[in-house]
């Protein structure tokens, strides 16, 4: 009785799932950004990076205490 030999993956075939997903996820990102648009759910830009300075500068203050 043969044993049918299962597909071995090739470096093609990881490439492909990995461009696949990519594409996927990215339409997947793009589409809850879209959807939290139209239901008003932005942060303006300015408050965005007024909390990041704030998050940095607690990182800087937080490693230099080690």
């Amino acid at each position: 009785m043969r044993v049918p030999i299962a597909h071995i993956p090739t470096d093609q075939d990881c490439v492909d799932d990995a461009v696949a997903y990519d594409a996927w996820w990215f339409r997947r990102e793009v589409a809850l950004g879209l959807a939290e648009a139209d239901d008003g759910k932005l942060i303006p830009h300015d408050q965005v990076v007024a909390e990041m300075r704030v998050h940095i500068e607690e990182r800087r203050k937080a490693r230099k205490g080690r």
